[in-house]
């Protein structure tokens, strides 16, 4: 009995039955009894032939996976040249000559189209499988043999960065270069890096994990033509010449913004945008060419824009879902900067809307007391006494003895309004109150010129006026709200977090005087000082 060929057919459906339920009892025990089976290309596990070791990681079956190993480790020479006979023939190997080289070469066998457990486990991401297959043994250099590509290249494939990160845990530190390249730098036969596979992906957080932990290079051109099943990319490409085929305008962000940081330190980096594949086609070409439809996309990529400005604009475009990788300290101090400013405008706009709420109705007209009795006392009463004559029938006279006009048409109106509203503050060119007692300095034949006046940071603007809403003077639509304690300058609440939002990499300026602003305070009128002309 054993392995005749009336048993082979039960032995081969009971190990496909273990292997995808993951009984881990049964498939030892099949392959106890038919130990080359373990090796045998049968297409009954899988239509493209795999062996039972690949359909268990397929299936993520990490323990059925580590039984088979500890299987190997635990047998004699013999049993484990019989498990690998059909491998060994396949590939024209000679036989392991150790235990250890067995389980070694079990690791890494390949199916028919070159591909190992450790591609099957990082394109399932399956980071404890990951791990296991390493620490067994397995080469992260073997290339499968339709395009040459690594267990990297199929950890990019993925949908996480979880895979990737166990790979690159787990290599020996010895293999992370190989003739002088770096493990991260690894191209497939067309010059395909891992960010080519990641944008074709669309990993992003692969993507990201590349960009801001192992430095890939953004600009990384194809050797030949990549085909796929709806478009072919020539020669050059680099992988924003894939995300614009693509159309992945999340991809392009993350490329740009990493790009526009690395700038910083290494000026020498080219601008992607400007990179042409073998047809001179730029990204921004090719977008328009692909997805014409895409307008966002095709403002990101023009090469003639600025980018941050670019950059900005296709972040609101696609969410707020983008993580930020590492940035910069100048970045840092301008993001605190503008949480900070973002604060003291919040601040300042409640502090004038509660002062509003809270603020007592305003009269409609003030009279001082003093010129409302000499009023009453005087002429303008319905028992008006005689042109200069007091209510007690002396004349009113000046400091020099000369009889003053108390009449209404020397205050300019011949009836008595209701109210006579005063500028606060104002004095005469004697020094004293209007409407004061005799000696108050009025002269019948010249009436004093009174001028209000501000302080001289603000006398040469005339739109400042008590009682008088003052606009701002960007947009002049709203109120003043805010203004930088540096200048003096005011805006509205708008305009200031409009100019906030711009803060990228340099502190924020007054928009008219170009001075730094630190912060934001409530708006605060400037102060009135008063000056009279006409008198001594």
């Amino acid at each position: 009995m054993g392995c005749a060929t009336s048993c082979i057919a039960p032995a081969v459906a009971d190990l496909r039955k273990s292997v995808k339920s993951g009984d881990v009892d049964t498939a030892l025990r099949v392959l106890t009894s038919c130990p080359h089976l373990l090796s045998s290309p049968i297409s009954f596990f899988s239509s493209r032939a795999v062996t039972p070791l690949h359909a268990a990681c397929e299936r993520k079956q990490i323990r059925t996976v580590e039984e088979i190993l500890s299987f190997l480790a635990s047998s004699g020479l013999p049993t484990v040249q019989r498990a690998l006979r059909p491998y060994c023939q396949r590939i024209c190997v000679p036989l392991p000559s150790s235990v250890v080289e067995g389980v070694q070469m079990a690791v890494q066998l390949a199916d028919y189209k070159g591909q190992t457990p450790l591609m099957y486990g990082c394109f399932v991401d399956c980071p404890e499988l990951v791990r296991l297959l390493l620490t067994k043994g397995a080469d992260p250099w073997a290339r499968d043999l339709p395009a040459g590509r690594t267990a990297l290249h199929y950890a990019a494939m993925s949908h996480s960065a979880a895979g990737l990160k166990m790979l690159m845990q787990y290599i020996p530190r010895d293999m992370l270069s190989q003739d002088g390249c770096r493990y991260m730098d690894a191209t497939s036969d067309c010059g395909l890096t891992a960010l080519h596979y990641c944008v074709f992906s669309d990993n992003l957080e692969a993507l990201r994990e590349l960009l801001y932990s192992h430095h890939l290079d953004v600009n990384a051109a194809t050797k030949s033509q990549s085909y796929d099943d709806h478009w072919v990319l020539e020669a050059a490409s680099t992988p924003l010449h894939f995300a614009a085929a693509r159309g992945s305008l999340a991809a392009a962000v993350e490329l740009l913004r990493y790009y526009d940081q690395r700038v910083i330190e290494d000026p020498s980096i080219e601008d992607p945008r400007t990179r042409v594949d073998t047809l001179g086609q730029t990204p921004y070409q090719l977008a328009t060419l692909v997805h014409p439809s895409h307008c966002e996309l095709s403002a990101l990529l023009r090469p003639n824009q600025p980018l941050r400005v670019a950059l900005r604009t296709a972040l609101l475009a696609c969410g707020a879902e983008l993580a930020l990788g590492p940035p910069p300290l100048v970045a840092l101090a301008a993001e605190v900067l503008r949480h900070k400013l973002l604060e003291d405008v919040r601040c300042a706009v409640a502090s004038v809307a509660v002062a509003a709420a809270s603020a007592p109705p305003k009269p409609e007209a003030a009279v001082h007391p003093d010129l409302l009795e000499e009023l009453r006392m005087s002429s303008l009463i319905n028992t008006a006494p005689a042109r200069g004559r007091g209510p007690t029938g002396r004349p009113c006279t000046n400091r020099g003895g000369a009889e003053v006009d108390r009449s209404p048409k020397m205050f300019g109106f011949d009836s008595v309004p209701g109210a006579l509203p005063l500028e606060e503050g104002v004095a005469s060119c004697g020094g004293s109150r209007p409407g004061g007692s005799a000696g108050s300095g009025f002269s019948p034949s010249s009436s004093p010129d009174f001028r209000v006046v501000r302080d001289s940071a603000w006398e040469d603007d005339g739109e400042y006026q008590e009682g008088k809403e003052v606009q701002c003077g960007v947009c002049l639509e709203l109120p003043v709200v805010v203004m930088s304690p540096s200048c003096g300058h005011g805006i509205c609440g708008g305009c200031a977090e409009q100019l906030c939002a711009g803060i990228a990499s340099k502190p924020l300026t007054c928009p008219f005087c170009r001075r730094s602003v630190p912060a934001f305070m409530p708006w605060e009128r400037p102060r009135f000082k008063t000056q009279s002309f006409g008198g001594p």
